[in-house]
């Protein structure tokens, strides 16, 4: 008996295949993401959920969010967790890039011409 979690990643699966103009074949969802039929026939089945690189797989070709497609409901967007998912490489760019944007925004609301920030 598939577990309710399964079944419902399989809804979403099935609603974004549909919604995307994509058949409901398991044949078909393997050939594009390169898994075996057996696999995807289980997550249409709602009997399995992908793992990670499956679901991500599954996600980038969709053009959904992966969140989404693994636990549904609403994203909220989280600047915290998107920071922290990324690799210390990507994360101390980003540090870097904000840095700059920081340095630049508090050079032009503390210049003489806009006088003293409020920043009440």
């Amino acid at each position: 008996m598939a577990n309710l979690e399964a079944q419902a990643f399989s809804a979403r699966l099935v609603e974004e295949l549909k919604a995307s103009g994509h058949p409901i074949s398991a044949t078909y969802i393997a050939r594009q993401i390169h898994v075996t039929p057996h696999a995807a026939r289980l997550w249409l089945s709602g009997v399995n959920i992908p793992k990670e690189r499956n679901m991500q797989a599954l996600a980038n070709w969709l053009k959904v969010d992966p969140r989404w497609l693994r636990y549904g409901g609403v994203l909220e967007d989280s600047f915290v967790a998107d920071f922290m998912s990324l690799g210390e490489e990507d994360r101390a760019t980003v540090m870097a890039v904000v840095g700059v944007f920081w340095d630049r925004l508090s050079r032009t609301v503390c210049s003489p011409e806009w006088g003293t920030p409020n920043l009440n």
